[in-house]
C-alpha cells in the first residue's frame, strides 16, 4: 500500500501541470485497441514529462482499482471507462489524500 500511495503522490505532483480543456477525450475500455487509442489521443500534444506523469497516473489508478476489485481486471478497466484528464486528475488527488 505504501508504494501505491507514493506512486499516487508522484503522479499527482507531475500530473497537476497538465492543462484542462473543455472538450476532453476520454478513456475507452471497450477493447484493448480502443484503450490504447484513447490513451494516445489523450496524450497528444503533451510534453515527455506530461506523458510520463499521465502514465504514472494511469498505472496508479489501475493498481488502485485492481486492488479495490480484488484483482478483477475487467472491473478495474470499467471503473476508468469514460474518464477525462480532469477526472483522472481528481481521482489521483483524492487517492493521494487517503
Amino acid at each position: 500500500m505504501k508504494l501505491k500511495r507514493i506512486l499516487m503522490m508522484l503522479a499527482m505532483v507531475l500530473f497537476v501541470a497538465l492543462s484542462a480543456a473543455c472538450d476532453q477525450p476520454t478513456i475507452d475500455t471497450s477493447s484493448d485497441e480502443a484503450f490504447e487509442a484513447s490513451l494516445d489521443e489523450m496524450t497528444e500534444g503533451m510534453s515527455e514529462e506530461e506523458e510520463q506523469a499521465f502514465a504514472l497516473a494511469i498505472l496508479g489508478l489501475t493498481l488502485h482499482y485492481a486492488d479495490k476489485y480484488d484483482g478483477d481486471e475487467e472491473a478495474a478497466m470499467d471503473a476508468m471507462d469514460g474518464m477525462s484528464l480532469r477526472d483522472i486528475k481528481r481521482e489521483v488527488e483524492s487517492l493521494a489524500g487517503e
